[in-house]
């Protein structure tokens, strides 16, 4: 049976087809692309360039831009296509979240650090939004961090207080050295929203803008290169903290074989990047490469695996809750639609395989400034860029292959390690168990999301009996997207689940 969307009373399986070269689209193979949501036809806020983006864990996305697009933050219901607005402005004034650090904390609420006053200035201001919340109390300004911080990482940690990383305090633009031109936070802080306070790090680590760390299954926190497109010999290298000492460590593997790009931890302690600047041109165009890292091993190396079929900067990678993933947009030439060759072809990298295939083709660029969410139901909303305040949504292969499996019940809330049960239907058929982080994006990194997949056992009648993830360190405390997966492929539309110590009590803003 043919799976069909529906999206403001838009059946995606109704479209015309979409094409890929010259051969006709084939859903069941290289998904399908709906139609571009735009604000001539009320499907898109007017100018939303979606910058950033954050899917919250009621099952809307935060998007948000440029200050001067008041009120700056705009709340998406994809099953409705409605916005909302909701401005961080009523908490501080003067606290511009473009070019912020993202990520969730344990209660669903999303933590901002840094921000912007001009290019390549930062600001001290953090702030947290509680999507439970309504109005005015949504919004709170938190103690400023100890330096000014222009694109930064944060990272939530197992124990839910919030690495930030890097990031640029000033710019002088008298000093045509790179390397001396900016005045960069070196030192790492970490914030503790237990008591409202911020920590520095001893050591310095100027990894430059938004720096790709991802939290290992072993605790310890690995960098896996950053956002910039230019070279930095230092920055090329391996590095780790260890969160009980503070110090980070440099490893003994060689550099890293893609510089930017884009990257994610698609298995627990193994990651993936691809694309960024090709290291053997000196215009700074792009590459395909790709390279995987396993940090599970006792000596971890960078390999090399096939490339991806397009050359491509500032692109998107989304964990899709099969393992699989989709690589959306990005440029050959950084920010530039004008070459002829923009990526508007999709990708899908396969973990198991380590190769690409590709996928149906956007209309619409998503260059320098996009962004890609998964969404609850499986799809994927990617939207903005530069030069396109519009969005699109694309339907993975696995939503034409047949029926999905339905989740009658699941428990709100799950600690690591314990047993629990979901309630399906579909019990005979289910292959697989998974958890989704929810998506906190921008310039071509996530900051939150993971997939974690989880053992499980037929329980007899409607129940699946399910063992919770291993620990913090694989699934830090929040919100999650729990699928379940069937036998062919589908997954389920998710249903929001928190992971947290259960001896505490509810989470801020939510009623028993």
């Amino acid at each position: 049976m043919k799976v069909v969307i529906r999206l403001k009373g838009v059946s995606l399986a109704l479209m015309g087809a979409l094409t890929i070269g010259s051969a006709p689209a084939q859903p069941e193979v290289q998904g399908q692309w709906g139609p571009v949501l735009k604000s001539s036809d009320g499907t898109w806020r007017n100018l939303l360039f979606s910058i950033h983006a954050v899917h919250l864990p009621t099952g809307k996305t935060m998007l948000f831009g440029y200050k001067a697009q008041a009120p700056q933050a705009q709340l998406y219901d994809p099953l409705t296509g409605q916005f909302e607005h909701t401005n961080p402005l009523v908490a501080n004034t003067d606290h511009d979240i473009f070019c912020s650090g993202m990520t969730l904390l344990s209660d669903g609420s999303v933590f901002f650090t840094g921000g912007h006053i001009m290019d390549y200035w930062g600001q001290r201001y953090a702030m947290r939004m509680n999507p439970f919340a309504e109005g005015l109390d949504q919004w709170t300004a938190l103690a400023p961090m100890n330096y000014p911080r222009w694109y930064p990482t944060c990272t939530t940690l197992p124990d839910n207080r919030v690495l930030v990383t890097s990031g640029t305090q000033s710019y002088n633009p008298d000093n045509y050295d790179l390397l001396y031109q900016f005045v960069w936070a070196n030192y790492p802080e970490i914030y503790n929203p237990a008591n409202n306070t911020w920590t520095v790090l001893p050591d310095t680590f100027r990894s430059h803008w938004y720096p790709f760390i991802f939290v290992l299954p072993n605790g310890k926190v690995f960098f896996a290169g950053r956002y910039i497109r230019s070279s930095w010999p230092e920055t090329d290298q391996n590095w780790t903290l260890d969160l009980a000492t503070n110090r980070w460590t440099k490893m003994n593997a060689a550099p890293q074989p893609i510089r930017g790009g884009a990257a994610v931890m698609y298995e627990p302690g193994r990651i993936m990047k691809s694309g960024g600047q090709d290291p053997t041109r000196a215009d700074g165009n792009s590459t395909e490469r790709t390279a995987v890292i396993n940090m599970n091993v006792a000596n971890p190396a960078w390999r090399e695996t096939p490339a991806m079929a397009q050359k491509r900067q500032d692109h998107n990678l989304v964990l899709l809750p099969d393992g699989n993933v989709l690589a959306v947009g990005g440029s050959y030439v950084f920010d530039n639609d004008s070459t002829g060759v923009t990526q508007k072809l999709a990708e899908m990298w396969n973990p198991v395989s380590e190769t690409w295939t590709p996928m149906a083709t956007m209309t619409h660029s998503r260059l320098y400034h996009s962004t890609a969410v998964l969404l609850a139901d499986g799809r994927v909303l990617t939207a903005g860029g530069n030069i396109s305040p519009t969005a699109q949504v694309f339907s993975p292969p696995y939503l034409f292959k047949g029926e999905r499996p339905v989740i009658t019940s699941a428990p709100e809330r799950v600690a690591p390690g314990s047993l629990f049960y979901v309630e399906t239907p579909n019990v005979a058929t289910v292959s697989k168990v998974v958890l989704m982080g929810l998506n906190s994006t921008t310039h071509a990194f996530d900051m939150n999301q993971r997939r974690v997949p989880l053992n499980f056992f037929v329980a007899g009648g409607n129940q699946i009996g399910v063992v919770g993830p291993s620990s913090f360190n694989v699934t830090p405390p929040g919100y999650y997207m729990l699928f379940l997966i069937n036998s062919n492929g589908v997954p389920s539309v998710a249903k929001y689940v928190q992971i947290r110590n259960l001896s505490l009590g509810l989470p801020r803003g939510k009623k028993g």
